[in-house]
């Protein structure tokens, strides 16, 4: 730019604290209030999925505890029949071990004869 041309159309501001405020215009108003009512739906809307998830949640939990609590009895009906088949085994040696011991008295009882 030469010292004869014309400065551009756009001045820098003055110094500081003199910029001159100008109201905004209708559109940008508008595009403020659209965009905050904008906001305030998805917030609403943000607010019912949050509810319907709590609601969802409390379900899905009511299911794992019923699921749990059957666990838990199926869990004690197979230690009850672990521990009743264990007993069982051990009777049956105890009755073998006791069967033996006659079988070896007999034995001993016909040698002395």
């Amino acid at each position: 730019m030469t010292m004869t041309e014309a400065p551009p159309a756009h001045q820098p501001p003055g110094p500081l604290g003199e910029e001159k405020w100008s109201a905004p215009s209708w559109r940008k108003i508008a595009e403020f209030v659209t965009g905050v009512f904008q906001l305030q739906r998805s917030v609403e809307q943000l607010k019912r999925d949050n509810e319907r998830l709590r609601e969802e949640v409390g379900r899905l939990q009511r299911i794992v505890d019923d699921h749990t609590g059957q666990l838990k009895v199926m869990m004690t009906l197979m230690e009850t029949a672990v521990n009743e088949r264990a007993v069982r085994a051990g009777e049956k040696a105890a009755l073998r071990l006791v069967e033996q011991m006659l079988m070896l008295r007999e034995n001993d009882k016909t040698r002395e004869d």
